[in-house]
């Protein structure tokens, strides 16, 4: 992670990148995953996960679908005028990005790793 009063330029979240730990900031790969298993919710919150779970439907058909995938592949769900996500491509497997975010007048930029 660095912070930084000016929006971080690309080449300084490339150097970021390189810089980076590509050690994760979570213990297990999927560890939240089959949170419908009461005795695993148990696990993971003696192990001090927060769980918050809902599903909620958000649109209907292949239409909605796509829009949604798209908006998805395009970081729109981050971008909220004081986040950026850089490089702007479309998250793969394996890809590493930073998130920057502006909080309280300071840039934190994130290096992070899709999984």
């Amino acid at each position: 992670m660095k912070l930084s009063i000016f929006k971080p330029k690309r080449a300084q979240v490339d150097e970021v990148l390189a810089g980076a730990d590509r050690g994760l900031n979570y213990d297990a790969k999927c560890g939240t995953k089959d949170l419908e298993d009461a005795s695993r919710v148990k696990d993971l919150k003696s192990r001090g996960y927060r769980i918050c779970s809902r599903k909620v439907q958000v649109g209907h058909g292949w239409d909605d679908y796509r829009k949604a995938k798209s908006k998805l592949k395009a970081w729109e769900h981050v971008k909220l005028g004081w986040t950026a996500v850089v490089p702007d491509a479309p998250p793969k497997r394996g890809s590493d990005f930073c998130i920057c975010a502006r909080v309280l007048g300071i840039w934190i930029t994130n290096p992070l790793n899709t999984v």
